[in-house]
């Protein structure tokens, strides 16, 4: 009777310790799992833009599939500035042409034409008001330096060097208007 004492004792304590031991494992084999996601809310708040912290190689995979992607989406969206920028510039001139025209027109039709344009030619100019851009020169010993300066995250530091020479209309397309 006692042999079958020390036996339960043995095989509860063996089976609280496999317990404890399972568990662990499973809160150290997560962990990656725990900081992946971490990363992945600081990349929502926007207080990050990639997944830099390094992760266990079985992860590196996914790490560069999801940087992948969020290069992808950045380029997409950067498109898509760029995009909606041309189209309110490509509207404001005939737009300011329909409302000047439209002005000269006497009767109920000018009046229509006038209430059309108008609210497009706000959004319009709101739109390109959030655009700020100012191009200035100074002159020094014979030199002019030309300073553009706008409110966006401008030129990146790697390319600076290179869109000072003359062919950086042609060689940044993206960065000339």
């Amino acid at each position: 009777m006692e042999i079958c004492k020390i036996v339960g004792i043995t095989r509860t304590l063996l089976g609280l310790g496999l317990c404890g031991a399972v568990m662990i494992q499973v809160r150290y084999g997560l962990q990656p799992l725990r900081r992946l996601s971490r990363m992945l809310s600081n990349i929502r708040a926007g207080r990050a833009t990639r997944l830099e912290d390094p992760l266990p190689v079985e992860m590196a995979p996914l790490s560069g599939e999801v940087n992948a992607l969020l290069d992808h989406n950045a380029t997409v969206i950067e498109r898509a500035h760029t995009q909606a920028d041309d189209l309110a510039y490509a509207l404001k001139t005939p737009l300011t042409v329909l409302a000047n025209e439209a002005a000269r027109i006497e009767d109920g039709t000018g009046d229509v034409i006038r209430q059309q344009t108008a609210p497009m030619n706000k959004r319009v100019g709101h739109h390109l008001s959030r655009q700020q851009v100012r191009v200035g020169a100074e002159c020094y010993n014979g030199f002019v330096t030309l300073i553009v300066e706008d409110d966006g995250p401008g030129i990146p530091e790697a390319l600076r060097t290179q869109v000072r020479h003359r062919e950086a209309a042609t060689a940044f397309p993206s960065f000339s208007r």
